[in-house]
This record gives C-alpha cells, sequence and structure tokens, in this order.
C-alpha cells in the first residue's frame, strides 16, 4: 500500500512541474555568444594600383611616338625622354586617421612607358595619401634575385655591374636629350643626359600631401587606382646644364658626386597626384 502512495505522490509532482506556467518575473535565457567572435566583422580586402603618367612641364608624355620626340617645358625648354625606369618599393597607405597600412614587400620597376602596376591587396575604405620609396633598402638587397616580388631585381640594365651585386643597383635610370642653352630656343642643338642613381646612399623617400577632402582614395573590394605622376621637368632643377659632367652619371663613382645628390633631391618633387 505505501508503495502504491509513493507512485502516485510522484506523478502528481510531474503534473504540477508540467503544467506550471512561465511567470514574468523569470529571467529571460543567455543568448549563445559567437563562438568565434573574429568572424564578426572579417576584413575584405581590394587590389591597390598606381597609373604614372609622364609629364614634362604641363605636358603629357605618354603620347611620345618615339624617344627622339621632344616635349617642351613651361619655359619652351625641350626636352624627351628615351629610357625611363625606377625601382619603387615600401609603398605605405595613409588612413584617414592618420594610422598606416604597409605593403613594405612589393617591389616594382617602373619602366616607361608602361603605366599601370599593382602594389598588393589592402583592407577596403578611404586613404588620405600614398608613401613608397625610389629604391630600396639593404634587407631587400640580401634576398635572392628570383625571390623578390617575382623576380623584379633580375633586370640587369639597373645593375651597376655585369652580375646582380648588393649595394651595386641602379635605383633610376633616365636618359634623353635637352635643350642646354641659357636661352631656349627650337634651333638649339640638344644635348643627350643619362643619370644612373643608385646605391644605397640614394635611396629615396616620396612623401606626397594629402588629397583634398573629398577626393580621397576610396578602395573597393575590387581594386582602385591611384593617379600619380612623374615630371620629368623637375629632374633638372638647379643643375647646371652646360656642363656635360652633370647631364652624365652613370657609374658608382659619380654618384658620390656633388650633381648626383642634386639630382637624387630632385627625383624626391618629381613624383605628384594627377
Amino acid at each position: 500500500m505505501k508503495f502504491r502512495y509513493l507512485v502516485s505522490a510522484i506523478a502528481m509532482c510531474v503534473v504540477f512541474v508540467a503544467c506550471k506556467k512561465k511567470t514574468s518575473d523569470e529571467p529571460a535565457p543567455t543568448p549563445i555568444e559567437n563562438q568565434n567572435p573574429t568572424n564578426q566583422n572579417p576584413i575584405t580586402y581590394g587590389l591597390v594600383q598606381i597609373h604614372l603618367h609622364t609629364w614634362v612641364g604641363t605636358e603629357y608624355t605618354h603620347s611620345l611616338e618615339s624617344a627622339d620626340e621632344e616635349i617642351a617645358t613651361g619655359f619652351e625648354r625641350k626636352i624627351s625622354l628615351g629610357t625611363g625606369r625606377f625601382f619603387l618599393s615600401d609603398f605605405e597607405l595613409v588612413n584617414m586617421d592618420g594610422s598606416i597600412y604597409s605593403l613594405a614587400d612589393t617591389v616594382i620597376m617602373w619602366d616607361y612607358p608602361k603605366s599601370d602596376y599593382e602594389i598588393g591587396m589592402a583592407p577596403i575604405g578611404k586613404y588620405k595619401s600614398i608613401r613608397f620609396k625610389v629604391g630600396f633598402d639593404s634587407e631587400t638587397i640580401k634576398k635572392p634575385l628570383e625571390t623578390v616580388f617575382n623576380g623584379v631585381l633580375n633586370k640587369p640594365a639597373m645593375w651597376f655591374e655585369s652580375a646582380a651585386n648588393a649595394d651595386k643597383y641602379v635605383f633610376a635610370h633616365l636618359k634623353g636629350k635637352i635643350d642646354t642653352a641659357a636661352i631656349p630656343d627650337e634651333s638649339n642643338t640638344r644635348v643627350g643626359y643619362e643619370f644612373k642613381i643608385g646605391t644605397k646612399s640614394r635611396l629615396t623617400q616620396i612623401t606626397l600631401s594629402d588629397l583634398k577632402p573629398g577626393s580621397e582614395f576610396n578602395l573597393p573590394m575590387t581594386f582602385d587606382v591611384f593617379h600619380l605622376y612623374v615630371n620629368m621637368e623637375r629632374l633638372f632643377d638647379g643643375v647646371n646644364l652646360q656642363d656635360i659632367n652633370s647631364l652624365n652619371l652613370k657609374t658608382i663613382e659619380a654618384n658620390s658626386a656633388t650633381a648626383a645628390e642634386k639630382i637624387t633631391g630632385n627625383i624626391s618633387r618629381m613624383f605628384n597626384y594627377e
């Protein structure tokens, strides 16, 4: 008999619990947290490209039909560009808050007249400026040729010697003709110039001003392009055009000359936004 009473009591308790209604005082169930919070806001990247237009004064030179064709500077001094090469590296994108996104592993060789280059992937969003260097640092020089950004350093035309050696790279090679007369004139004879600027002492930082508000670089999930120009007229600022030695700097020894220092400083001012 006691056993029957015990079973009945247990059954009544089960019915009571099952029929009990939830009251408003009971706390709501705690939501399950994301087990991988780093995926809540995944970073999305886009491809960054640069387009390098080439100018002489106010004239766009990309349409030159031959290496001997000339464009006049703002002072009517005729200049031609036959060879134009720069090693560009250590790219940095400047965020709107001033922080930096680095593309330090990228090294490209600008080879005129080619103008379009990919420099890497970066988080989507707005950037107010871009920075880079002409040349590359000593750590890059130490790496095997084929391991640096698709073998870009394997360019014999950019070596001071017949083989690639540390600190014997040409960072900038510019060659053409220029009217060197004190008074420029259409009838003046053009004189050849050739600059091979390099070695670690000529590594040059390019720091551009911030883009104007409303014209910032806005990188989407696909790609976007920084439009820059290289102004060849700036290359000759303060250079003694009547001194033939100042127009021919092609050796490692010549890179220690005052004229090479002047050209290096001018290179830092050749780049700007289009």
